[in-house]
């Protein structure tokens, strides 16, 4: 993530969620979601029109939606869409939500599998969308983490440092299909 010191926020962190189409093209682009969403809370709109600059300029003062778009390396780009009140971010691909704005957060989103890393293990389920809490982005931030490298631990059923219960309820879920937990240290031993 860039220098902290660069760029003031402008938002408090929100709560943030991040399609799995998403996670993979920024994982193929090199891309850190926390940068994007740095830049975002700092007033870097990315490639935004004039019109959606000014509504954001005043969204912040008022509170209402943000709409942020940062193109990739790939060609893709990836939207960020702040709800009012600014207390959620959505991070998604722009083909996942092409009318911006005006389009609707309802869009389906298939579970996809992360990429192979090197001689790393491979995943052994797709991920869906991922939520990410205040708590844990600052985690993260502090910490230098990134969330794909602990999602590829996930997507791998290395569960990190989930209770043993835990750890069995995953085996039972793979099998059905539901909500999996796994919990990691940071570097500076924050729990995620």
């Amino acid at each position: 993530m860039r220098n902290r010191n660069e760029s003031v926020p402008r938002l408090n962190i929100p709560w943030l969620t991040i399609s799995p189409r998403a996670l993979v093209e920024m994982d193929a682009a090199l891309e850190e979601p926390l940068e994007l969403l740095w830049r975002h809370s700092c007033g870097d709109w990315g490639d935004v029109d004039d019109d959606d600059r000014r509504l954001n300029d005043v969204g912040l003062a008022e509170g209402n939606a943000l709409l942020g778009v940062y193109p990739l390396i790939s060609g893709e780009s990836i939207v960020l869409l702040t709800e009012f009140c600014h207390q959620m971010t959505h991070m998604l691909t722009l083909a996942e939500h092409p009318l911006g704005r005006n389009g609707s957060l309802d869009v389906k989103r298939e579970p996809v599998l992360m990429p192979v890393q090197g001689d790393g293990p491979a995943p052994k389920f797709p991920l869906g969308t991922v939520t990410l809490s205040p708590a844990a982005i600052q985690a993260l931030v502090m910490s230098g983490g990134s969330p794909l490298s602990f999602l590829r631990r996930h997507a791998t059923a290395d569960w990190g440092i989930a209770s043993e219960m835990q750890k069995r309820s995953n085996k039972r879920w793979l099998i059905d299909q539901g909500k999996l937990c796994s919990t990691y240290h940071t570097m500076l031993g924050d729990v995620l």
